[in-house]
């Protein structure tokens, strides 16, 4: 999910593309933003009232998502290779 908020993300897009309930991609988002991981960038009003929220990594977002990466890399290559076994 932080590799997405990387670029513009609102959380029609955390539902559609990691088919999360609302509630969950919601409440998630509202977590990263009180933490400082992410931040509303842009609000889109429509005429209906309802308002389209854009989310996006902050610099400790990025951090983060760059620290994660390099633990699953880290630990990916650890793994034992098919050649490795003998």
């Amino acid at each position: 999910m932080l590799r997405m908020l990387s670029e513009p993300t609102t959380v029609y897009d955390v539902i559609k593309k990691l088919n999360y309930p609302h509630s969950s991609a919601h409440s998630l988002l509202q977590q990263y933003l009180r933490q400082g991981i992410i931040s509303s960038i842009r609000i889109e009003r429509y005429r209906s009232g309802l308002n389209k929220r854009y989310y996006m990594l902050t610099e400790l977002g990025n951090r983060l998502l760059s620290l994660l990466e390099k633990v699953n890399n880290n630990r990916f290559n650890a793994l034992p290779r098919d050649k490795d076994r003998k």
